[in-house]
């Protein structure tokens, strides 16, 4: 097996896209939560191995994977559900408000380096994805 984990020739599993002696596939397990989990996946994470939303997308039951693409965002009708109130996840974010109906809430996660999700961020909050 080629050392580089970025050749395309070194051999990968199909789900997670890992080398077969990282893959952990097998061990994971779903998780159900009342939130609604979505994650908006810059473009250069989606088919990185190490795409922590992609993860999510595969172990937490109902979430749902938006890739964003700088020149055209996914639209906000596709990422936001008008019956839930949109939170972002960020660090500079503003902290959880207390008492809150996590089955009223909608999660978007960011998925990508400091700086796409600081772009994503700010292009989130402009008006949801877009």
């Amino acid at each position: 097996m080629a050392r580089s984990v970025v050749l395309e020739t070194t051999p990968r599993c199909a789900r997670c896209r890992c080398t077969p002696r990282w893959c952990i596939c097998e061990g994971l397990q779903t998780v159900a939560t009342p939130l609604q989990v979505d994650v908006l996946i810059h473009k250069r994470e989606y088919w990185r191995p190490t795409s922590t939303g992609r993860l999510i997308n595969r172990v937490v039951t109902g979430s749902r994977g938006h890739v964003f693409w700088q020149e055209r965002p996914p639209p906000r009708e596709s990422v936001v559900m008008p019956e839930r109130e949109l939170w972002i996840l960020h660090p500079r974010g503003d902290e959880v408000p207390a008492a809150t109906d996590p089955a009223k809430v909608q999660l978007l996660l960011l998925d990508g380096s400091w700086s796409e999700a600081g772009s994503m961020v700010r292009r989130s909050r402009r008006g949801a994805a877009r």
